[in-house]
């Protein structure tokens, strides 16, 4: 029963799941797109593309934006610092 009541002890817990269904329908509705890739390196290329632009956006950055910037600087890109620079990460990337 403690377990239940939970969420009345801290108001940042939330009751109701909406949210989190909110966030997971835009993958559910994009993965039925992967089923029409050419091949499995096609569906995880679009896999990659759709991470990225959602991580923008979770972010509250412009998708279109960050990949032509990251598109813009990764031939230039040699180590894992260079790598994890071009994230769509606030902070990180707007630096």
């Amino acid at each position: 029963m403690k377990y239940l009541i939970r969420y009345m002890d801290d108001p940042s817990f939330n009751i109701s799941n909406t949210g989190v269904e909110n966030a997971i329908r835009p993958f559910a509705l994009v993965r039925k797109n992967w089923l029409f890739s050419a091949s499995a390196a096609g569906a995880n290329a679009s896999a990659m593309y759709y991470s990225l632009v959602e991580t923008a956006k979770s972010n509250s950055l412009e998708p279109f934006d960050c990949l032509n910037k990251m598109l813009e600087k990764l031939p230039s890109a040699k180590t894992v610092d260079d790598f994890e620079k071009l994230l769509p990460l606030k902070g990180v990337f707007q630096a």
